[in-house]
């Protein structure tokens, strides 16, 4: 379909006069802006919110390529759920910054995984993650369970 382009009978007029020169006054320096990472809103415990396990989680190395904490804590997906459900807390894992996104947009990594050997994955090092955590809370020292070739 062959559209033709849209004709205006009368010139567009400005509303206000332009201004030629910067409006910034020169005379005070400008505000200094916080780069700290904004505190997340806690969930509560009704809706699958567990922040000391969270915070547990960012104190991890990622996952997938081992890089040194603080990581990501990643929220398990391919579960099933519809759109903004996010999983309980507990059923998060670490991952750098650079996993999490190829773990999305499978590259990397993972590239080449199905969406069954992602979940796999996301289920097994889930597992791992909270046997480490309640050997911690059990213990009061932290075991590493065995991990199984990938």
């Amino acid at each position: 379909m062959k559209r033709t382009p849209l004709l205006r009978k009368t010139p567009l007029r400005a509303k206000t006069r332009l201004v030629s020169r910067s409006k910034l006054d020169t005379r005070k320096p400008l505000a200094r802006v916080s780069m700290k990472r904004k505190a997340a809103k806690v969930r509560p415990a009704s809706r699958g919110g567990d922040p000391a396990y969270l915070e547990f989680v960012r104190t991890r190395p990622c996952c997938a390529c081992a890089a040194a904490p603080p990581s990501h804590a990643h929220h398990e997906t391919l579960g099933g759920r519809g759109k903004a459900q996010k999983a309980h807390d507990r059923r998060t894992l670490p991952f750098c910054f650079q996993c999490h996104d190829d773990f999305h947009a499978v590259r990397g990594r993972f590239k080449g995984a199905t969406r069954e050997q992602r979940r796999v994955f996301q289920d097994d090092e889930i597992v791992r993650l909270q046997k480490i955590h309640d050997g911690i809370l059990e213990l009061g020292v932290e075991q590493e369970p065995t991990r199984e070739a990938i």
